[in-house]
């Protein structure tokens, strides 16, 4: 539903409170540049939020703040570091904040494969080698799957959902910032990696 105008997000568009779920980790450092908004990260063996998944179970985690917000992210400081501002006041140095994929969310992103033009409802959904989602490529019990599509909505301003520049199948839309998103709820099934 694009509550915040950024370029890049993921938003819960319904679901509970997210209060619980909301996972707050240093990030990685070869993922600094790279762990923006609407992407999925995972945790390593240090306990670091990384872009993509770390392994064929590792626990996905839909970045909301991400390096691209202001709000989050500063490049001053001292020499070359970069530094991040947490969401709560203990939150220092690198951290990121996240939604667990097994909340029962359904979430809307900017981050997804738009090359590919046939999301359809109930598609399932994995993550690429960039963090983003897609249906490219998806074997149920060898995949990890991280989501199932549903139904683009742009309650803001009450316009056709369906109706894009690329696609005219339901999860596909623009938002109400007029962003290119995918709509979907979050799942966790994790694939056996062979």
């Amino acid at each position: 539903m694009a509550l915040r105008m950024y370029t890049h997000f993921c938003e819960p568009v319904r679901g509970g409170d997210s209060g619980q779920l909301v996972k707050i980790r240093p990030v990685a450092p070869n993922s600094l540049d790279t762990l923006i908004s609407g992407r999925v990260g995972s945790l390593n063996s240090s306990g670091q939020i990384q872009l993509g998944l770390a392994s064929s179970t590792a626990m996905p985690l839909f970045v909301f703040k991400g390096v691209d917000q202001p709000s989050v992210y500063s490049p001053g400081g001292d020499g070359t570091n970069t530094y991040w501002v947490g969401g709560n006041s203990f939150a220092a140095g690198t951290t990121a904040l996240a939604l667990v994929a097994s909340g029962g969310w359904e979430i809307q992103t900017t981050e997804f494969d738009t090359s590919k033009t046939n999301y359809a409802c109930n598609d399932l959904l994995t993550v690429d080698n960039n963090g983003k989602v897609t249906n490219d490529s998806v074997i149920l019990y060898k995949t990890p799957v991280v989501g199932v599509c549903s139904v683009h909505e742009n309650a803001q301003n009450n316009q056709e959902p369906f109706v894009t520049s690329s696609t005219a199948q339901p999860p596909r839309g623009v938002s109400a910032n007029g962003i290119e998103t995918l709509t979907f709820w979050s799942v966790y099934l994790p694939g056996t990696g062979s």
